[in-house]
């Protein structure tokens, strides 16, 4: 009896294969991607994305395309501070710029959600209003805490200040 239990098991194994090499170790999802942007209230972006931890912000890790990289840079030439906008149980900063000898005709707003670190990015100019990289949510924030109701003008977003931590 014993021998055929043996057998069994051992037929088990070999039924199963071999067993898998561990792969490489997946980062989990933490809160980190929260963010802490209040230290950043009134920053300019170029100043932002040099700080640590916040090269991933930076254009060129956007993920955004030749053209459409291009577009925003040049329409951030002339960057004003970034406030908080806060709405709606959401918190974003806000950077806002324009291009030089075109401002307020070509301006470009990138917004980063102190929640999960998503971006949206969007850009009016001679070839239009676009949403390079967009996300609803933020888009929403942006349009409800806009004194025009779009994010795509070129005023900064004040938003009712966020409420105190509990």
């Amino acid at each position: 009896m014993r021998t055929w239990a043996l057998g069994l098991a051992l037929l088990g194994l070999v039924a199963c294969g071999p067993a898998a090499a561990p792969g490489p170790a997946t980062a989990a999802a933490t809160p980190a991607d929260a963010l802490d942007l209040k230290p950043y209230a009134g920053a300019y972006y170029a100043d932002f994305v040099s700080a640590p931890h916040m090269e991933r912000f930076a254009p060129e890790n956007l993920g955004l395309d030749g053209e459409a990289l291009a577009r925003f840079q040049n329409a951030m030439q002339v960057q004003s501070p970034a406030p908080l906008a806060a709405g709606g149980g959401s918190q974003a900063l806000v950077f806002q710029g324009c291009r030089a000898h075109a401002c307020p005709e070509a301006v470009a707003v990138l917004a980063v959600d102190a929640a999960t670190g998503s971006v949206f990015v969007g850009v009016r100019d001679e070839k239009g209003q676009t949403v390079l990289k967009g996300d609803d949510r933020l888009e929403a924030l942006l349009d409800a805490t806009s004194p025009t109701q779009r994010w795509s003008d070129p005023v900064s977003w004040e938003g009712p200040p966020p409420a105190p931590a509990p």
